[in-house]
């Protein structure tokens, strides 16, 4: 009776079908499969907590899909080595919240450029790890429409941290923990930060900067600081600022609850209660 369907019908009803109800469906009537593969991003992929990829520099590809186990506070982890061409059939069936990658060669570059951005869809983290990685990662970012939280090890040159922020709707975390002097960043993309830390439900929870060159006043600061929605507790690690830290101190306390100050650490809570700890590396008029 299912063959007799119209075709618009048995869309529907694909859409409707978790990863592994439709697995069943496919075993009773192969011939839905071709139907299958023509609506393969209107299914319901399976949630994902987290997926990583490992260019292993051999020609292998490792790929670890995190799920959530029994009890919901455990991980299942199921990994697979496979070759590049065989990565997307490995992980199409899952919609991961984090996406994590480790690179070597130019392997992992080309496979997620032959990705379908339906799968992009739903991720809220990236991280992209190892110096040498050339794996495009203001593309993978245009390519989350979700995208709230980063991490990257510079593996490009040339780019402004506002930038990297014009391709979020939101910001939670931002974090570039390498040394890179091509990656910097000025008051614009404090701005940015106001603006997308208020899209964000929880707010500003990390914006670790202090390895890039930054080219912050000490006024831009201090908007940052009265205007941005902060989540409860907030780390920002700053390179330098143009300005006195006299100047920075006595803003504090006029404006919040200043909790300690250690050498170039300060730490204060705000009016929505949030606290906040700021490290910067230095001050120059």
């Amino acid at each position: 009776m299912m063959d007799i369907l119209p075709n618009e019908i048995k869309s529907q009803i694909l859409e409707l079908l978790e990863m592994e109800e439709y697995l069943k469906v496919n075993l009773l009537n192969s011939q839905w499969n071709d139907l299958f593969l023509i609506n393969k991003k209107r299914l319901r992929r399976k949630s994902a907590d987290e997926i990583r990829f490992y260019d292993l520099g051999d020609g292998q590809i490792q790929v670890q899909i995190v799920l959530e186990g029994t009890p919901h506070w455990t991980k299942q982890i199921i990994s697979k080595t496979v070759a590049p061409d065989n990565v997307f059939s490995c992980v199409w069936p899952y919609s991961p919240k984090e996406m994590h990658i480790n690179s070597f060669s130019n392997a992992l570059k080309e496979i997620f450029e032959a990705f379908p951005d339906y799968w992009f869809c739903g991720i809220e983290k990236l991280g992209i790890f190892e110096e040498k990685s050339n794996v495009n990662a203001m593309d993978l970012m245009r390519r989350c429409p979700d995208l709230h939280s980063i991490s990257i090890d510079p593996c490009f040159s040339d780019i402004h941290v506002t930038a990297i922020l014009n391709t979020m709707k939101r910001i939670n975390e931002l974090k570039l923990p390498s040394t890179n002097q091509h990656i910097v960043a000025d008051d614009s993309s404090l701005q940015k930060i106001i603006e997308k830390s208020k899209n964000d439900e929880i707010g500003l929870r990390t914006f670790w900067v202090d390895s890039i060159p930054t080219n912050f006043s000490l006024e831009m600061v201090e908007q940052f600081l009265l205007e941005s929605h902060f989540a409860d507790r907030c780390s920002i690690l700053l390179q330098k600022i143009h300005g006195s830290d006299f100047e920075f101190v006595n803003f504090l306390r006029r404006h919040f609850e200043l909790i300690s100050q250690i050498g170039a650490a300060f730490t204060f809570r705000n009016a929505q209660n949030s606290e906040i700890t700021v490290i910067i590396g230095s001050f120059e008029r």
